[in-house]
């Protein structure tokens, strides 16, 4: 799975557990290249079953980060997500938000 994303095995073993490790450059996994920031826009549940498809979606905050699978549904650079899944993110209108289709 991690391969799948950019990662590689470069010939080092973990001191603590003996395991192998693997790496790669942030700007290379495979996730966050396919991934984009999108302005959150709050709607009904009912809005979000007509026209939406399933995200990945991850908040941009630090302290309280929240990551979930969800029904979203964008246009125009906004995503439209239902109050439950903003809660659950901690977003609200306004905030930013980055997601990847899960049919990638």
């Amino acid at each position: 799975m991690l391969e799948k994303e950019g990662f590689e095995y470069r010939g080092y073993v973990d001191i603590f557990d003996a395991g192998p490790t693997i790496e790669v450059q942030t700007k290379k996994i495979r996730t966050i290249r396919k991934s984009y920031n999108y302005t959150v826009n709050v709607v009904s549940e009912s809005q979000i079953e007509k026209s939406s498809q399933q995200y990945m979606m991850a908040n941009q905050k630090l302290v309280d980060f929240r990551a979930a699978y969800g029904q979203a549904h964008i246009v125009d650079n906004v995503l439209d997500l239902s109050e439950t899944t903003a809660n659950g993110l901690k977003v609200e209108n306004g905030d930013i938000l980055r997601a990847l289709p899960t049919g990638r």
